[in-house]
């Protein structure tokens, strides 16, 4: 079967709405639509700017009050269905379930277990990643508490074990940070203003702590209340209730303080005024401030694709271009009715008053492609595997198939291009090897091209 299409009528419906035309054919027939959706999957694979506080935004509070009226620290198990609060209100640590995770909007508390045998002014705590030990500092005694939990991630079988001393740094310890390894430990403090950093010679034995070196915060903050690291070490945040907000340090050297260089920071005043503690999602997507003055743990986003503007737009204008992918812009362009005689599938041209013949000398016809309907019936495409004639140009078809039932209406657009040479004004379109399982379908075809002078 062939497709012969007069191109009179062609150009007499196509040059009505050339702007929309003009658009499809910038976005699908240049090859720019590929390569959007490229960059933009590369884009929400990466995620991009995470880890970057510049692109915070506030998007939800959980109040820990009626647990803890001075909550100083947090932390969540990484599967992101538990998270941890410590304050000097309760002395000792409060855990909640998370029914979807990292949405502190789903949180139940569970339960507590008390510090108050080792630390009456608990501030800080952390994990170890499979949830087997939980570390407690705090103000009264200037140590860090080790316990054991006999069941992973569950605080009521937490055994106190052991200490270590870091007064000989800092006399106001705030909280605590753990490398991934449990080769590190650092404490931040608000007597010094600086990161202290300590080697473990036996991972996660707190016995074996050895000090190392530190880095002053000062002219960021100079009350430093936590600190969290990115997982591969190569930034640290620290937050504080002198400035009210994250700020955020690079290091050259991956876990080596010294090497610290400020970036930039960010505010959370508009949510907490006191802010205690804060915890980074795994991929570094959302961070979780919790403090004193609000009593709850606050939520944002980090640098998402969904988040930044330049990247919104980006995403705003894929959509559009998916409506002309989709063929929504039907709307905008008039269908030519075909119909079926003997072998050969014809687009009509007396579907416009306005039908003229056009001679391709001095012109530029650009095929840009055809929008199938399939209204009745059950006609199917079977092998659109051809070519493309354009006067002397030859064009690889494209393959497709449609099928359809009563009352079913499926749309499909393909962008194709060549140039209409002089002296052949008369060569039909023609598009090879399609069959039809029910000769008798109701079919709607539109074909359309831009004609330019040259």
């Amino acid at each position: 079967m062939t497709i012969d299409v007069s191109y009179g009528a062609v150009l007499a419906f196509a040059n009505e709405h050339l702007a929309a035309i003009k658009t499809f054919h910038e976005i699908n027939g240049g090859g720019e639509l590929q390569k959007i959706k490229e960059e933009l999957e590369k884009i929400k694979n990466e995620t991009a700017n995470q880890w970057s506080i510049n692109g915070c935004v506030y998007s939800q509070s959980f109040s820990v009050a009626a647990q803890d009226l001075e909550p100083d620290s947090l932390f969540f198990k990484p599967d992101g269905t538990k998270v941890y609060v410590v304050g000097v209100d309760g002395d000792d640590i409060n855990e909640y379930n998370l029914s979807t995770p990292w949405d502190i909007s789903t949180c139940v508390y569970s339960q507590n277990f008390s510090v108050a045998a080792q630390e009456t002014s608990p501030k800080g705590l952390s994990f170890k990643p499979g949830g087997t030990k939980v570390y407690i500092i705090g103000i009264d005694e200037n140590n860090i508490n080790e316990y054991n939990l006999s069941t992973p991630w569950d605080i009521s079988t937490c055994v106190y074990l052991q200490n270590f001393s870091v007064a000989a740094q800092e006399t106001y310890p705030n909280d605590l940070f753990f490398k991934p390894d449990g080769t590190k430990v650092y404490v931040v403090g608000s007597t010094g203003d600086d990161i202290n950093e300590y080697n473990l010679s036996t991972p996660w034995d707190i016995s074996t702590c050895v000090y190392l070196q530190n880095f002053s915060v000062a002219a960021q903050e100079m009350t430093p209340t936590d600190l969290f690291f990115k997982p591969d070490g190569t930034k640290v945040y620290v937050v504080g209730v002198d400035g009210d907000d994250i700020n955020e340090y690079n290091l050259s050297t991956p876990w080596d303080i010294s090497t610290c260089v400020y970036s930039q920071n960010f505010s959370v005043a508009a949510q907490e005024t006191s802010p205690k503690g804060l915890f980074f999602k795994p991929d570094g997507t959302k961070v979780y401030v919790v403090g004193s003055m609000g009593d709850n743990i606050n939520e944002y986003d980090v640098g998402t694709y969904e988040t930044l503007p330049t990247l919104r737009e980006i995403k705003q204008e894929l959509e559009k271009i998916h409506e002309w992918e989709d063929a929504k812009a039907t709307d905008h362009i008039k269908q030519v009715p075909i119909y079926m005689e003997s072998d050969t599938l014809h687009v009509s041209a007396d579907a416009s008053t306005d039908a003229t013949r056009t001679p391709a000398s001095g012109h530029r016809f650009e095929l840009m492609g055809y929008i199938l309907t399939v209204h009745t019936g059950n006609a199917i495409v079977i092998d659109a595997v051809g070519t493309l004639m354009v006067g002397n140009s030859t064009i690889p078809a494209c393959s497709f198939g449609v099928t359809g039932d009563d009352f079913i209406s499926q749309n499909l657009v393909y962008a194709l291009s060549g140039i209409r040479v002089a002296g052949a004004v008369e060569e039909p379109i023609t598009l090879k090897n399609i069959g039809w399982s029910t000769p008798g379908a109701e079919v709607a075809a539109t074909v359309f091209f831009i004609d330019t002078l040259i």
